[in-house]
């Protein structure tokens, strides 16, 4: 099922974790919010970094079922677990290079953004980036006194630093 001209719900559901991907896949194709929020994530902000670059962008991360969250270690606050997040990565291009490009409005509107994550664990690196909703808005208006876009870095997946 396509959600915008180059990604599909497949994509954004697919994991590593053999053994949840079927859970996964039904959990999400299966409720019409996750649904809605993976089209919008996708065509809000997937697509434009796609089109910006020129290349494909790979996403390791995108929906994740409870389940799936909890196998990963996920927060139980985690914006993956309602459709709202992927984690990315583009060949030929760095984290920094593309955290960089984010921050500086030139790729996506970030009024669409909930926040930006340059993550750099155990060798890994990627950008987490993910979709304001109402629902995200509220948290980040209790977390951080506003719901502009939050632009953080970590180098354990655990403590974030904030990038201002």
């Amino acid at each position: 099922m396509n959600l915008s001209k180059n990604f599909t719900i497949e994509e954004l559901t697919k994991t590593s974790k053999t053994n949840l991907l079927a859970v996964n896949q039904e959990a999400a194709t299966n409720s019409p919010a996750i649904i809605q929020n993976l089209t919008d994530l996708a065509v809000k902000i997937l697509q434009p970094i796609r089109d910006f670059y020129g290349v494909p962008v790979t996403i390791s991360s995108g929906y994740r079922c409870k389940a799936l969250n909890v196998a990963v270690g996920g927060s139980t606050t985690s914006q993956h677990s309602y459709g709202e997040a992927a984690d990315i990565q583009i060949d030929g291009h760095s984290v920094d290079e593309i955290f960089a490009d984010i921050r500086s409005g030139k790729v996506v509107d970030l009024g669409n953004v909930g926040q930006v994550i340059i993550e750099k664990v155990g060798g890994a690196k990627w950008i987490h980036i993910s979709l304001m909703t109402p629902r995200y808005s509220a948290i980040q208006k209790a977390r951080y006194g506003t719901d502009d876009v939050v632009f953080l870095a970590t180098k354990d997946g655990k403590n974030y630093e904030r990038v201002v």
